[in-house]
């Protein structure tokens, strides 16, 4: 949240699992940003300021290896 964006979100997760990394690919699949979560927290704090103006998928990695991917929209 929140969605879309100016380029700032933060991610979270439940207390019992929490979020190891955060993988970004453009809508072509090229991975344009990798974001390790160092300080094990359920919020992550994401800044893709960087990137252009577009949609962007997040793949979410859990510590308990899960997996999933989220659209996000950096207008």
């Amino acid at each position: 949240f929140p969605n879309p964006s100016k380029g700032v979100f933060n991610i979270s997760t439940s207390n019992s699992n929490t979020l190891k990394e955060v993988l970004v690919y453009d809508v072509l699949g090229k991975q344009v940003a990798h974001i390790k979560n160092l300080n094990s927290d359920n919020t992550l704090k994401v800044d893709l300021t960087s990137l252009n103006k577009g949609v962007y998928l997040v793949r979410l990695v859990l510590n308990d290896g899960s997996q999933s991917t989220k659209k996000v929209i950096i207008s």
